[in-house]
């Protein structure tokens, strides 16, 4: 069975590519230029980066080797993130609620069929590739949706969604890595193809429930269940006859897994906290947007689902309650309203509180890998509680600090990129100084505070999802490269001050260059 599941998941999500494709594409009209809205230079940086990285891995196996699984990860992950954005600004009406939710389920097919393909690919080192997978998908993401935020394209929102779902894909089928030791073997299958195959489910159900939906929402209209404006009362129908139709087919599938596969009561009981979770907090999310207010009880719903499926099947049970509850993510891209055609900026819709709440979903579901990932190395240091206190704040301080960093209006393209580097070295150099100074206990907490940071950025600045964007960045730094730097911890104090000089040094240096750009750019404009 195992031999079936993982190419028949493979091919689910191929024809939901493919669907979701002919389906955004059929009410096209003279768009194939939009993919030039963004500039030529982000293009070519969102593939540079993941082939720099892809360059820099090269010497720990020369040239394939066993080490490199992470390296050929990120190179995958960010052609798939960049091929994604190009097909979405190629072959999507942003005025059509129809072509937009396509689009939507078009672009998580494609993050689940990566995920997929990383599995049926990487016999070895499968955690390090899919590690790489997500990790290249969020770099070229965040600078693609950045570049779309700022140009005003409505593109931007749909790249988050990508991001946050193959970051949750990856981590939930990484947790099923871990733990596929545990299948009984009777049934003949592993713990990481089951999460691929619900991976797959979530945009193949979407797709499959449009149809019906549409034609459910004309005969039996139901009520404005997600606070949808009150002139766009058939698309909020819609919108929730195919979450409602999309859920019981999740579910059935996550059944059919439960008893002819894993043998697993508490699978189903996962995927429908999930599903009940993500629905909830869709209508939570949508009346604080439509009343202009943070939603306080959203991120405690959300939270509360993933704290009881926590500890179920050993954190297996986490990674299928973020999966059903990406199903209503999935729904809302589409009921929004109607945008304006063309390239309408996004920034003038309300503020996306769902998508937030899933970035805290998957930073969450960070966490619970990389306990899992580094349990003996964690078991075995003994650091005071404070310590991993002190990687809570740093994680909780980031996102909000390198969301306004990027927010800076008026800047010119050479400035934005010195921030994008910026922002990179202070990722990479906040789990590095935390493992070296108060271990891994630390740097692992610091995943946690990363969500934790999601829900204190302002919900009013210009980018709403780049802190989302570098908490994600920031706990995948932490669940790849821990134990790599776990030796940092050992080394001598002095040694340990001459490395945090020239990290110092270091920053400071970007920072010197990100602030004369700035200051050019204001003396030039003047």
């Amino acid at each position: 069975m195992e031999r079936g599941l993982l190419p028949g998941a493979l091919a689910l999500s191929i024809i939901s590519w493919c669907c979701g494709l002919a389906a955004a594409a059929r009410t096209r009209r003279g768009i194939a230029a939009g993919a030039r809205t963004l500039p030529a230079a982000l293009w070519s940086a969102a593939i540079g980066f993941p082939a720099l990285f892809w360059l820099l891995t090269l010497p720990d196996a020369p040239p394939f080797g066993m080490g490199h699984a992470a390296g050929n990860g990120v190179l995958l992950g960010g052609f798939a993130a960049t091929m994604g954005a190009w097909a979405l600004l190629s072959c999507v009406r942003w005025d059509n609620a129809e072509s937009r939710a396509a689009g939507t389920s078009m672009l998580l097919s494609l993050a689940g069929a990566t995920a997929i393909v990383t599995l049926l690919v990487f016999k070895q080192n499968r955690l390090d590739a899919l590690m790489g997978v997500a990790i290249g998908w969020t770099a070229a993401s965040c600078l693609l949706c950045i570049g779309a935020a700022r140009a005003g394209s409505a593109v931007a929102p749909v790249l988050a969604k990508g991001t946050g779902f193959v970051v949750a894909a990856c981590a939930g089928i990484g947790i099923g890595a871990l733990r596929d030791s545990m299948m009984p073997g009777s049934r003949g299958g592993t713990w990481s193809t089951l999460m691929a195959v619900l991976a797959a489910t979530v945009p193949f159900v979407i797709l499959l429930s449009a149809l019906p939906a549409g034609l459910a929402a004309k005969r039996m209209p139901i009520p404005n269940l997600f606070g949808l404006a009150d002139d766009d009362q058939s698309a909020s129908a819609t919108r929730g006859w195919q979450l409602v139709l999309a859920s019981v087919l999740f579910l059935l599938v996550a059944q059919l897994l439960a008893i002819k596969v894993a043998d697993k009561p508490a699978l189903m009981f996962c995927a429908a906290l999930g599903v009940f979770a993500g629905a909830i907090s869709w209508r939570l999310t949508a009346d604080a947007a439509r009343q202009n207010v943070v939603p306080v009880l959203a991120p405690l719903v959300l939270l509360g689902a993933f704290i009881v499926s926590y500890r179920l099947m050993q954190g297996f049970g986490g990674g299928v309650m973020l999966l059903g509850a990406w199903l209503a993510g999935a729904v809302e891209e589409a009921g929004g309203g109607r945008r304006e055609a063309g390239n309408s900026a996004s920034t003038t819709s309300p503020p996306n509180h769902l998508t937030t709440l899933l970035f805290f979903g998957a930073a969450a579901m960070l966490y619970r890998l990389a306990a899992t990932r580094f349990r003996l190395e964690i078991d075995t240091l003994e650091l005071d509680e404070h310590f991993a206190f002190f990687g809570l704040l740093v994680g909780a301080a980031l996102p909000p600090f390198l969301a306004r960093l990027m927010a800076a209006r008026e800047i010119s393209p050479t400035n934005l990129m010195l921030r994008y580097v910026l922002c990179g070295a202070i990722l990479i150099a906040a789990p590095l100084i935390s493992v070296m100074l108060w271990g891994a206990k630390a740097a692992v907490v610091l995943t946690a505070g990363a969500a934790l940071g999601l829900l204190l950025v302002p919900m009013e600045i210009a980018l709403p999802h780049a802190a989302g964007f570098f908490a994600l960045a920031g706990a995948l730094a932490v669940a790849e490269w821990t134990k790599r730097a776990l030796p940092l911890y050992e080394i001598a104090r002095d040694d340990k001050s001459k490395l945090l000089m020239l990290i110092t040094a270091v920053l400071v240096a970007l920072m010197l260059a990100v602030d004369i750009a700035s200051r050019r750019r204001k003396v030039s404009g003047q």
